[in-house]
């Protein structure tokens, strides 16, 4: 892909407006620009296509001297490339590549397809609308002309082209509404829609209207022709550009008619709930809004017989017909009493002949029926009316009871929440005693311990001191007895002298 060298990637997020190709103009020839969707509010990102690679080069090294705007290469990044491929789908398509030629890009919706530049003091104007003045003979020639690209050269050859929008959506320059970019951004993949010259648009046609009829949008002085059998299922994007545009209400009632023959009933609904709002902001009074109320009663209608079918339940259904109701009553009035119920006037043979168109035109109310079948019918549609009204009142019953067990569900919740936080506080008071009783248990251990150890040292002292009193009983009696023995010795030696001493004197 050798070609991605002359793509950039240009992001800009001063939240000012810039004219991006005239900043890199003067760095060689832009092709195209395409716009891609920024994430953030305010930031403006594009990839500008250059005719050759020296012109990239050169922008990507141009010193720019305004903050907030700066420039990527495409080529050596993947996920610039992926974003270009979502920006410009066709640049990727080979069979659009080999065959292009060499004024692909200027027939091609470029950026500045919507853009008004000025220059010298006036509004500049793209190719097609300089060619507005070249005569009437070559704005024969201009149907459907794309708008070309204002910088690059001019193709002097009367030829009648033809161009739809890209894949991508058209750029808006920053100095545009919020709202109209956001509008073109949304209408991504919309190959429907044309962009035209004044000159160009077809003359209002004669025949009948059909809502395969393409409806014409006026924009930036362009007449956009969106074609009504391209329609997307999300009502998004049409919404936005009727609102732009500032369509009339015929466009809406159009675009709505479209999705409900379609079956898309919840995006027809929608656009006409668009289409109100915006009456009711323009201060339309209510009286000339009676048809889009009528759609939307129609539209209520085909979605209660749409569920019906699929087998929704009988209060969705209900539902439905009551909104249906309502519409009607926006038109016809709750209160409004029915012109049956009025007395008819009397004509007489004069009057009647005058009034006749008008009588012949009126709704004549039916009699009476007489077959058994149509009175068979009538009372079973009676019956049916009967039970609706029951299951209204049953659901207004339902509605009140469902308020009511949600304000009890109400009661409930702060109740289970109190009772949660009592419960938090028990838990946490059983840790905190837990944690005592084993604090508590280990100190009785330890004083068991200690007692233990206490009277082991109680145990040793009295063995202790039950020696220390024998051997002291055991030294106190040795005295007595060596006294006594010495006692008996010594007077058994008096006696031995004394015998001695007798027997001498005997001799």
């Amino acid at each position: 892909m050798e070609w991605l060298k002359n793509v950039l990637k240009v992001e800009d997020t001063s939240l000012e407006p810039h004219n991006i190709r005239g900043i890199f103009s003067k760095c060689g020839e832009i092709p195209a620009l395409y716009p891609f969707d920024a994430v953030k509010l305010g930031d403006a990102h594009y990839f500008i296509e250059f005719a050759n690679p020296e012109s990239a080069e050169k922008a990507l090294g141009m010193q720019l001297d305004i903050p907030g705007i700066s420039v990527l290469p495409v080529y050596s990044t993947p996920h610039l490339i992926e974003q270009y491929r979502d920006a410009n789908p066709d640049a990727f398509d080979p069979s659009l590549k080999t065959g292009k030629s060499s004024n692909h890009h200027s027939d091609k919706f470029s950026s500045t397809g919507l853009k008004m530049a000025r220059k010298n003091g006036q509004k500049g104007a793209s190719s097609l609308s300089r060619k507005k003045t070249s005569g009437a003979a070559e704005r024969s020639h201009s149907e459907h002309t794309a708008i070309s690209n204002p910088s690059g050269p001019k193709n002097t050859t009367n030829r009648k082209t033809t161009n739809t929008l890209p894949n991508s959506a058209p750029h808006v320059p920053p100095t545009a509404p919020a709202a109209l970019r956001n509008a073109l951004a949304t209408l991504d993949e919309c190959p429907q829609i044309c962009v035209t010259s004044m000159d160009s648009v077809p003359p209002k046609s004669t025949a009948a209207f059909t809502f395969d009829t393409p409806i014409t949008m006026m924009l930036c002085g362009e007449a956009l022709v969106y074609d009504l059998k391209y329609l997307e299922p999300d009502a998004s994007g049409i919404i936005e550009l009727l609102k732009v545009t500032r369509s009339e209400r015929g466009a809406w009632m159009v675009v709505a008619a479209s999705y409900r023959r379609r079956g898309n009933l919840v995006e027809a609904i929608r656009v006409i709930e668009a289409l109100i709002e915006v009456m009711i902001t323009m201060q339309v009074p209510e009286e000339q809004l009676r048809p889009a109320f009528l759609m939307l009663s129609g539209c209520e209608t085909d979605w209660a017989v749409q569920v019906k079918a699929e087998g929704a339940d009988v209060l969705t259904v209900a539902e439905h017909y009551l909104n249906a109701q309502k519409w009607l009553q926006k038109v016809y009035s709750a209160t409004r009493p029915s012109r049956f119920s009025q007395p008819m006037p009397k004509f007489t043979s004069t009057s009647q002949q005058s009034e006749a168109p008008i009588m012949s035109s009126s709704i004549k109310v039916k009699p009476a029926p007489t077959n058994p079948h149509d009175r068979i019918m009538q009372r079973e549609m009676q019956s049916l009316r009967d039970r609706n009204a029951a299951q209204a009142a049953e659901l207004l019953e339902i509605r009140s009871l469902k308020r009511k067990l949600e304000d009890e569900v109400g009661q409930e919740r702060e109740l289970r929440n109190k009772m949660q936080r009592q419960l938090e506080t028990a838990e946490k008071e059983r840790d905190l005693s837990r944690r005592l009783e084993t604090y508590a248990l280990g100190q009785v251990k330890r004083e068991v311990a200690l007692r233990r150890l206490a009277e082991e040292r109680a145990e040793k002292e009295r063995q202790t001191r039950m020696d220390v009193q024998y051997i002291a009983e055991k030294r106190a009696t040795k005295p007595l007895f060596e006294d006594l023995a010495n006692m008996m010795y010594s007077g058994a030696h008096e006696n031995m002298a004394y015998g001695e001493t007798r027997e001498s004197v005997y001799w």
